[in-house]
Parts: C-alpha cells; sequence; structure tokens
C-alpha cells in the first residue's frame, strides 16, 4: 500500500512539474504560394485556424489578391489544388490550422514535427531543412495542418517555432 501511495505521489508531483501536454495526430499539407502584393502587412510565423468551408473560402478571397493561389512549385501542388479536397462534411469533424511562414530562399522545406497542446495554447512545432546552397527567391509557405475538431478550441492560440 505504502508502494501505491508512494507512487501516486511521485507522479503528482511529476505531472505538476512538467505540465500535462497533449500531441496532437494530424495530417498535413505544404503549399508554397508566394506573395504577389504588398498592399496588405501579412503577420507570418503565424496560423489561421479554419472550423469550416465558409471560413475557408473566405480567407482564400480576402488573401487570393496577395498570395498567388494558383501555381504549383516542383513537386508541390498549388493552394487552389490543395483546399479542393475540403468540404463541408470534412469540417464536421475536422478543423483546418494554416501556418504563414516567409522564407529567404525557395530552396527551404519544412517539416511540421508536433502539434502540442501546452496549458492554454498549441505549440506548433516545425524543423526547417535547407540545403548546403540554396536560391536567392523569397518563399512563402501556407502549411495547412489537419486537426480533430474536438482537440481544438474555436478560440485556440497558437504559438508557431520553426528550427
Amino acid at each position: 500500500m505504502k508502494k501505491v501511495i508512494c507512487t501516486i505521489m511521485i507522479l503528482t508531483v511529476f505531472a505538476t512539474f512538467t505540465g500535462c501536454k497533449q500531441r496532437y495526430n494530424f495530417s498535413v499539407q505544404y503549399i508554397r504560394a508566394n506573395q504577389i502584393s504588398s498592399l496588405k502587412e501579412i503577420e507570418y510565423n503565424s496560423v489561421v485556424l479554419v472550423n469550416s468551408l465558409w471560413q475557408l473560402r473566405e480567407y482564400y478571397s480576402e488573401n487570393c489578391e496577395f498570395f498567388d493561389f494558383t501555381i504549383a512549385h516542383d513537386n508541390i501542388i498549388s493552394f487552389d489544388d490543395a483546399i479542393k479536397k475540403y468540404d463541408d462534411v470534412f469540417f464536421e469533424k475536422n478543423t483546418l490550422a494554416v501556418v504563414l511562414l516567409s522564407e529567404g530562399s525557395g530552396s527551404v522545406r519544412h517539416r511540421v514535427a508536433s502539434a502540442v497542446k501546452n496549458e492554454d495554447r498549441i505549440d506548433i512545432n516545425i524543423r526547417r531543412r535547407s540545403p548546403k546552397v540554396v536560391t536567392d527567391d523569397e518563399a512563402q509557405w501556407h502549411i495547412i495542418i489537419e486537426l480533430k475538431k474536438t482537440d481544438v478550441p474555436e478560440d485556440a492560440r497558437f504559438s508557431v517555432n520553426v528550427t
């Protein structure tokens, strides 16, 4: 009995000091959609939460004059093609966290390492992959992360960590 009580106490102390973090399962699409206009201030390393098809269409219409959503790059589909798979049925149980990134080179690629609930926010951790020799063109990315709607509150706060 003493061992059980000690084990519970140790686990409680450990959980208190480390915090309870929940890792999410997700699917991801990496879409290069270069900025084509500087008329709007774009906040990069940020997340746009999309909870419905209507919100996705609204995001598209509000940003299509600032990003080139039509062009595919290398083996990467266009934003237009990427969002065709989302419909009302998808959004019944799922949501999208769209991460906006800007890189100094089009050679840089990314990998979402994790999406973790950390107290009152969701931390999205992204690994940057860069070859030894890079191009000098700038590139903007829409990283579309598919999450279960039950995992993400509508008023969720996000942090984006790119390393």
